[in-house]
């Protein structure tokens, strides 16, 4: 079930629709970095659409990504995945080797960016969306997230908008990750397999909001 919130107008509620696009990982780039073997990438467009006894009408609100990691793969080494991606995925290097001697889990999703427009932000909808996404492509997984948000208020710094988000997000079920000289951004680190994330995100992912 997806969130329905009321519409005092002439719609009746809303419904929270999101479309996945993945590329296909064995073409061209099969042979590629690290990083193009052994991701798979995944876009989503977040939507809002007001339902009505007569009528609809739906608008794109937001965008999401995330990058799954099967640890099955043969030759897999973490550390040129992330090191071949970017800057930013080396942050998750230490952290999520030292997860992962702690479980057998078998992938690794990377909830990468989730953005939505100014006018639906305070509504739940982007922990809605992301507990969606989880739910979908984090079976079995490690769940890592970095607290790093893409736009900044102006009379705030962007360390504190980075410890809000952070709190934000670990409502998800993700644990906040001490801070290192290494990775100086907030990481957070959940396993799909327990049973309080689980509950969490099927929780989220059926919420409703009464305005």
């Amino acid at each position: 079930m997806t969130p329905r919130v009321p519409d005092e107008d002439t719609f009746d509620f809303e419904v929270v629709e999101i479309e996945y696009t993945l590329p296909d990982r064995f073409g061209l780039d099969q042979e590629g970095d690290p990083h193009d073997r052994h991701v798979q990438n995944i876009s989503a467009t977040i939507s809002l659409t007001r339902v009505g006894e007569t009528d609809e009408a739906s608008r794109q609100i937001g965008e999401m990504t995330l990058a799954k990691i099967d640890l099955t793969e043969p030759e897999i080494r973490l550390w040129d995945v992330f090191d071949s991606h970017s800057e930013e995925w080396n942050n998750y290097t230490l952290e999520i080797t030292a997860a992962l001697e702690q479980t057998d889990a078998r992938h690794i999703l990377i909830a990468h960016r989730v953005s939505l427009d100014q006018d639906t932000r305070g509504r739940g909808i982007g922990l809605h969306a992301l507990a969606r996404g989880i739910r979908t492509w984090g079976q079995d997984a490690i769940v890592a997230m970095l607290a790093w948000p893409t736009e900044t208020p102006e009379d705030t710094s962007a360390d504190l908008a980075a410890e809000h988000l952070a709190s934000y997000w670990a409502q998800l079920g993700v644990t906040r990750q001490p801070m290192t000289d290494e990775a100086t951004v907030p990481l957070l680190l959940g396993d799909t397999r327990t049973p309080t994330m689980a509950e969490t995100l099927t929780r989220l992912s059926t919420w409703e909001s009464d305005g």
